[in-house]
Protein backbone atom coordinates (compact mmCIF):
# COMPACT_ATOMS: atom_id res chain seq x y z
CA UNK A 1 0.00 0.00 0.00
CA UNK A 2 1.32 3.40 -0.95
CA UNK A 3 1.55 5.89 1.90
CA UNK A 4 -0.15 9.13 0.98
CA UNK A 5 -0.08 12.40 2.92
CA UNK A 6 -2.90 13.98 0.92
CA UNK A 7 -6.47 12.74 0.81
CA UNK A 8 -9.59 13.90 -0.98
CA UNK A 9 -11.86 13.24 2.02
CA UNK A 10 -11.14 12.88 5.73
CA UNK A 11 -13.73 11.25 7.98
CA UNK A 12 -13.24 12.18 11.62
CA UNK A 13 -14.50 9.47 13.93
CA UNK A 14 -14.57 5.73 13.35
CA UNK A 15 -17.82 5.15 15.19
CA UNK A 16 -20.99 3.83 13.66
CA UNK A 17 -21.72 7.01 11.67
CA UNK A 18 -18.18 7.46 10.37
CA UNK A 19 -17.87 3.84 9.30
CA UNK A 20 -21.31 3.87 7.67
CA UNK A 21 -20.43 7.03 5.76
CA UNK A 22 -17.16 5.52 4.55
CA UNK A 23 -18.98 2.32 3.52
CA UNK A 24 -21.47 4.37 1.50
CA UNK A 25 -18.61 6.23 -0.20
CA UNK A 26 -16.93 2.94 -1.11
CA UNK A 27 -20.12 1.54 -2.61
CA UNK A 28 -20.86 4.69 -4.66
CA UNK A 29 -19.30 4.58 -8.13
CA UNK A 30 -18.87 8.38 -8.08
CA UNK A 31 -16.17 8.15 -5.39
CA UNK A 32 -14.12 5.35 -6.98
CA UNK A 33 -11.19 7.64 -7.89
CA UNK A 34 -11.03 9.50 -4.57
CA UNK A 35 -8.89 8.74 -1.54
CA UNK A 36 -10.16 8.64 2.04
CA UNK A 37 -8.66 8.83 5.49
CA UNK A 38 -10.57 7.74 8.60
CA UNK A 39 -9.18 9.00 11.89
CA UNK A 40 -10.36 8.33 15.42
CA UNK A 41 -9.10 9.59 18.77
CA UNK A 42 -9.34 6.17 20.43
CA UNK A 43 -6.38 3.80 20.09
CA UNK A 44 -8.67 0.80 20.43
CA UNK A 45 -12.36 0.26 20.85
CA UNK A 46 -13.83 -0.93 24.12
CA UNK A 47 -14.82 -4.56 24.41
CA UNK A 48 -18.14 -3.69 26.02
CA UNK A 49 -19.76 -2.12 22.96
CA UNK A 50 -23.00 -3.85 22.01
CA UNK A 51 -24.98 -3.47 18.81
CA UNK A 52 -28.43 -4.83 18.06
CA UNK A 53 -30.44 -5.32 14.93
CA UNK A 54 -33.94 -6.39 14.10
CA UNK A 55 -35.06 -8.67 11.31
CA UNK A 56 -38.48 -8.77 9.69
CA UNK A 57 -40.00 -12.21 9.56
CA UNK A 58 -41.15 -15.13 11.65
CA UNK A 59 -39.49 -15.85 14.95
CA UNK A 60 -38.77 -19.54 15.36
CA UNK A 61 -38.02 -20.87 18.83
Amino acid sequence: MKVNSQFDFIIVGAGLSGLHLSYCFLKDEYFKDYSFLIIDKEKSKKEDNYFSYWEIGDVKG
